[in-house]
């Protein structure tokens, strides 16, 4: 099931955060720093109470196993560009124990659904 996250997702989102930095600690520690958390929990709560930018979770047996941070764009006036609300995808992560799974295609899918509605 995927759904907009909820404040009780808090933990496992910060976990699914967790996992992320130490991909990116790891692979590149000229740039990332480790041990630190990208967001604190009250800025979750806002992210969350906001709903823009949308973070879209998927459960499993009740445990949350992946997240989509989405951001909504509005191009207006623009000289170049047509008129548009364009919605992206910031950030995925998918639980390291749910990886190959196709969790992070259905987080794609439902995010691309969430852009055309």
């Amino acid at each position: 099931m995927i759904r907009r996250a909820e404040i009780g997702d808090i933990n496992a989102i910060n976990d699914l955060l967790c996992q992320v930095l130490d991909i990116h600690a790891a692979g590149r520690p000229d740039i990332f720093r480790s041990g630190v958390k990208k967001y604190s929990d009250a800025e979750l709560v806002e992210m969350i109470r906001d709903d823009n930018p949308p973070i879209f979770v998927s459960v499993l047996d009740g445990a949350v196993v992946g997240y989509a941070f989405c951001i909504y764009k509005q191009i207006k006036d623009n000289p170049i560009l047509k008129d548009a609300k364009i919605l992206y995808i910031d950030d995925l992560c998918i639980d390291q124990g749910h990886r190959g799974q196709h969790v992070g295609q259905e987080l794609y899918h439902f995010a691309l659904q969430e852009a055309k509605n």
